[in-house]
């Protein structure tokens, strides 16, 4: 028995150290599990491979898609070398989501004899006035391991026991700001939910790497600074990179592990191709050939460079041409006051009981008329109200006092109540309070609950309303059945033209007004350099124009006799067209279901 617990104690102590050695070399591949294999700065905007790392940067980027493709040698595994690869895939769409948001996808892949690391993100990133951009990165981090290139495994062995690979999430947020250009920084952090790397539960957790990235433009020359911090690993870089916008990129750099070399150079429409070169320091200077990479590039919308300009030959001669003659021609500018008006139109019938003396149609006023101009108020009775604060209180000394004609009226109207559906307003000035609270009074007898069927408002304006003088008794045939009542808002548009050459002399001009059929509806003359004409919407004949659409404009001629026109503004007329009924009677008459409210108006 004690044999056998020393054997299995020394396979496993035999898997560990294969563990040992593949974390050791990722660890020499720039980073250990879930970082990026191939080198990019955060502030990069040259690079798409940047969003790699910094998920905010592709706001600031174009459109496009980039490949990658590394072996990586370093020099302690010669004889398979080959075998240790990297690949990434970036794609970049500004602008294609709502709100202006950048879209990016990122797919990367590492893979060793017993070892692989996949990981895929999505980058969303947005842009802001104020020059910077924040950006935020979902994605899933998978390992996995070849469990046919451990020798000597226990089948029993818990290393494996649940399973050979492990999948898990990863957040990370990155910013780029472009305030202080030509200086662009960008910043990230990545690994924020600290994904378990671990097969077995010992809750081995990969650690936020946090990446500070600076790149100084300088016309075609780029000086880059980064480090990135994480898994108690640091790593700076320096590289300077000369870009030309047709051509391509050169970029050399160096960091504490190798110095390197990458380019990209234009082949063809959006494609284009690029290679770069790693080698080593330190230890494994010497030993190793250096990691080799490929990269492919196309961008969906490159700006493609103006065609050449043919120069003529010398002997063609100077070319001298006559001096440009400044045309003083006076010019005009018109501008209107609106560019938009309203027509209100109240087609008011009016229905009269048949025994009314001529002395009640000789006091009626204008609110009893109809004729006061309600067409603009958007409340239902033609002035203003406001609930009222009553603050006076009835006493037992408060009689009604009301005329027997008065009364009787107001009895029929009490015993129709009931049966109402509608709610009553009693609509009163602030004089006639404590007539409408006696009014209130005698009305609510007819009710069992009053708590909202009679409010009583109060009027704080009575536009327009004018009182009809003591008039002689009048006859139905004085009073017109049927009235048509017009009101303009704006009532008139003031044109303002000016003269926009101020050394001529004025020149005679037509303010001319087309409605959308190019047929001419109104024109006036003027011959100021600046002048203001109104107009009261009517045209050659008087008549109101139609509802529609109308353009403007100045018209003159100039000193060759040819007519010319300033630009044309547009004006929008609508119409509202109102049919009002209004019943005259002594004694109130039951309106039906179809009204909301009845008021009450006490304004005698």
């Amino acid at each position: 028995m004690d044999q056998n617990r020393w054997q299995k104690a020394m396979l496993w102590l035999r898997v560990k150290i294969w563990i040992l050695l593949l974390l050791c070399s990722n660890g020499l591949l720039f980073s250990q599990v879930g970082q990026t294999y191939f080198s990019a700065n955060p502030a990069n905007l040259y690079e798409w491979r940047s969003g790699l790392v910094n998920p905010s940067i592709g706001a600031y980027q174009t459109k496009a898609v980039e490949v990658g493709f590394k072996l990586l040698h370093l020099g302690f595994a010669d004889a398979n070398a080959a075998q240790f690869k990297a690949t990434y895939l970036r794609l970049n769409l500004p602008r294609q989501l709502p709100a202006q948001l950048a879209l990016g996808l990122n797919s990367r892949l590492f893979t060793t004899p017993i070892f692989q690391e996949m990981s895929f993100q999505i980058n969303l990133a947005r842009q802001f006035p104020a020059k910077f951009a924040v950006g935020l990165s979902l994605g899933l981090l998978g390992i996995s391991y070849d469990r046919s290139n451990f020798d000597l495994v226990d089948p029993d062995d818990p290393v494996f026991a649940g399973g050979t690979s492990r999948l898990q999430p990863d957040v990370g947020v990155g910013v780029t700001l472009l305030a202080l250009r030509p200086l662009v920084i960008g910043f990230s952090a990545n690994h924020l939910n600290r994904p378990i790397i671990s097969l077995v539960d010992d809750n081995l957790r990969l650690e936020p790497t946090f990446s500070l990235g600076v790149a100084l433009h300088l016309n075609t020359v780029t000086v880059q600074s980064s480090g990135s911090r994480g898994n108690n690993d640091n790593l700076s870089t320096g590289s300077i990179q000369i870009f030309d916008p047709i051509k391509g990129f050169l970029l050399g750099g160096v960091d504490q592990n190798s110095f390197y070399l990458r380019s990209r150079l234009h082949v063809k429409g959006g494609i284009s191709v690029g290679y770069g070169f790693s080698y080593p320091l330190g230890e494994f200077s010497g030993t190793s050939s250096g990691s080799h990479e490929a990269i492919l590039v196309y961008e969906f919308n490159r700006q493609y460079p103006l065609p050449r300009l043919n120069v003529p030959a010398p002997e063609w001669g100077e070319f001298k041409p006559d001096i440009p003659r400044v045309d003083l021609t006076p010019q005009y500018f018109s501008l209107a006051s609106t560019e938009k008006v309203t027509i209100y139109e109240k087609r008011l019938h009016r229905h009269f009981q048949e025994d009314l003396t001529p002395e009640i149609l000789a006091r009626l006023d204008d609110i009893d008329l109809g004729t006061l101009d309600s067409a603009f108020v958007d409340e239902i009775f033609p002035m203003l109200t406001d609930v009222a604060t009553v603050t006076d209180s009835l006493s037992e000394m408060d009689t009604l006092t009301f005329s027997p004609e008065y009364q009787r009226a107001l009895q029929k109207l009490r015993k129709e109540l009931p049966h109402l559906s509608q709610d009553v307003l009693l609509i009163t000035p602030e004089t006639q309070k404590r007539r409408a609270l006696l009014l209130k009074a005698l009305l609510e007898e007819s009710y069992y609950d009053t708590t909202e069927k009679i409010t009583i408002l109060q009027t704080t304006a009575f536009p327009g309303a004018q009182k009809k003088p003591h008039k002689p008794k009048l006859s139905l045939s004085d009073i017109a059945n049927s009235e048509k009542i017009i009101y303009f808002r704006p009532e008139r548009v003031i044109f303002n033209v000016y003269s926009l050459v101020a050394e001529q002399a004025p020149t005679p001009w037509f303010l001319v007004v087309e409605n959308q059929d190019g047929v001419e509806v109104w024109r006036t003359r003027g011959d100021m350099k600046e002048q203001q004409i109104p107009w009261n919407w009517r045209d050659h004949q008087g008549q109101i124009i139609e509802p529609g659409f109308y353009r403007y404009y100045v018209t003159w001629k100039d000193e060759w006799g040819q007519e010319r026109r300033s630009l044309a503004h547009t004006l929008y007329v609508r119409k509202f067209i109102r049919e009002i009924h209004l019943k005259i009677t002594t004694h109130f008459q039951n309106p039906g279901e179809d009204i909301d409210k009845i008021g009450i108006i006490l304004n005698k």
